[in-house]
């Protein structure tokens, strides 16, 4: 029976920590219709910028605190996350934290390139490349154990989509953490 991973990701929230809430019960109603042996989670970047707050008192941490506790496999951290902001998360968040100049590779050994591309493609070399999207979209592809790519689709989040509580939590705690380090 051919097995299937399921993608979903993101890109460009740039520390828009209010986004985070309704974009985790989007991400998990995502999944509720769409049924898979893998199921995996990824940032293709730009997830901080150094001219919001919490990013700059973090070097980059806040968000990823967040996107960790959401459940995030993988994030590109390339041009936003300092070397001592990467030492400070070790041991903290579970994510792969990479950069653009390598790929993630998943479990089932898929490589997948973590920085925007103009379309999603499955290169000849069994590499994944996904396409861009904005802030409060989600991309979602399928991709077969061959690896052969079955579908892409990039959906955009409803505009009243109710925000988890939990994650509005973590946000909060994030935030107030934050002001300590400004």
């Amino acid at each position: 029976m051919q097995k299937n991973t399921l993608i979903l990701y993101t890109y460009g929230l740039r520390g828009q920590m209010s986004l985070l809430p309704p974009l985790f019960t989007f991400l998990r109603d995502l999944r509720k219709g769409r049924s898979a042996d893998t199921t995996l989670l990824l940032d293709l970047g730009d997830a901080c910028a150094p001219d919001v707050w919490h990013c700059a008192a973090t070097q980059g941490r806040s968000m990823l605190i967040v996107m960790d506790a959401m459940g995030y496999h993988a994030a590109n951290v390339s041009g936003y996350l300092s070397d001592d902001g990467r030492t400070k998360l070790d041991g903290t968040v579970s994510m792969a934290l990479v950069d653009g100049a390598q790929p993630f590779v998943a479990q089932n050994e898929l490589k997948i390139w973590l920085v925007p591309a103009e379309k999603t493609e499955l290169t000849s070399e069994g590499t994944l490349r996904l396409a861009q999207v904005e802030a409060g979209q989600v991309g979602v592809v399928r991709v077969s154990d061959e690896p052969k790519l079955i579908a892409h689709e990039v959906v955009t989040m409803p505009p009243k989509t109710p925000p988890d509580a939990t994650i509005a939590g973590v946000v909060d705690f994030v935030l107030g953490e934050a002001k300590y380090y400004g």
